[in-house]
């Protein structure tokens, strides 16, 4: 499989090296074009317009060939002898002293730190989350103001308490829902996470937490993550394109979900009770969201591991 995907690699590096030649060097195009065009037009056809077509189709031929010769020749030396050669570099850098056997892969062991923190921070959100959940249901003021900050932020039109509760008596909010999301085309149904549904968990903890009601306000009087966090913008002072994706996994996900785990927990019990048995299903979350982090942090080592 490793041969396979080497040669994969080198034809591919050929390909890009062909045309980089090609488009580095004037005459690999001018002269084909003018000797298979001149060429042609001298020997076939009789008439000035059989020439002129005879000289087009010669040029074209004449410059498939030449980049079918330069492809094949950079296919079987040059580009092998350049990769060859370029290997040989980094297995010399990597190599020339005994600073990573000694020390270790420094990047490597930044990013395994940088692992610890996240999942210990993740550890005190799971703690902090269970225990909010607990608290006494939403009265109706906090529903209301949650209700319609998560209409502003995620887009979503809200319907007023009254029919939504003749809606829960009947039984079809659900369709409901269904029905008005899959008109939005927000694409956040679904068992696997897209990043359409990973917005819209995070969309729904910044409202929990904007409106007094979610991890942040857990999480606030937590020395332990407080300290935490610090330790993580010592290694990361600033989050941005070139932050690793696990990273980032790690850092929204189980917040995220433990957020709209929360705002279930809180809901006045008729509202609880169907969604139980909807599609947004929350019930089995608890025992779910220990498998989620393991498979995250899994995720995570493998990525370290490429370094």
């Amino acid at each position: 499989m490793a041969g396979k995907t080497d040669i994969q690699s080198t034809i591919q590096k050929a390909w890009e090296d062909s045309w980089k030649w090609l488009h580095d060097t004037k005459w690999g195009w001018i002269v084909p074009i003018i000797v298979g065009g001149s060429v042609s037009a001298i020997f076939i056809g009789d008439s000035v317009l059989e020439r002129a077509i005879a000289g087009a189709l010669g040029a074209i031929a004449a410059i498939l060939l030449v980049v079918g010769i330069a492809f094949i020749i950079h296919c079987l030396f040059i580009t092998p002898s350049r990769l060859r050669k370029e290997n040989r570099r980094k297995f010399i850098r990597s190599n020339a002293s005994y600073l990573s056997r000694i020390f270790g892969n420094k990047e490597k062991k930044k990013y395994l730190t940088i692992l610890e923190i996240v999942k210990s921070m993740v550890k005190i959100e799971n703690e902090v989350t269970d225990n909010l959940a607990t608290k006494p249901i939403f009265t109706t003021t906090e529903l209301l103001e949650i209700q319609s900050k998560l209409s502003e932020q995620t887009g979503i039109e809200t319907m007023p308490v009254s029919k939504a509760e003749k809606l829960l008596i009947k039984g079809t909010y659900v369709n409901k829902i269904v029905q008005k999301i899959n008109k939005m085309d927000l694409q956040i149904m679904g068992d696997k996470l897209t990043e359409n549904q990973i917005e819209f968990l995070v969309k729904t903890k910044s409202v929990l937490d904007n409106c007094g009601v979610g991890l942040l306000s857990g999480l606030g009087g937590s020395l332990e993550y407080t300290e935490l966090l610090r330790q993580l913008s010592e290694e990361i002072p600033d989050i941005n394109d070139s932050t690793p994706a696990w990273i980032l996994s790690l850092l929204i996900i189980p917040s995220g979900l433990n957020s709209g785990y929360l705002l279930w927990s809180r809901l006045p019990a008729p509202s609880k009770n169907k969604l139980t048995q909807s599609p947004f299903n929350m019930s089995n979350f608890l025992s779910e969201r220990e498998t989620g982090i393991k498979e995250l942090v899994e995720y995570a080592k493998q990525e370290i591991e490429k370094l």
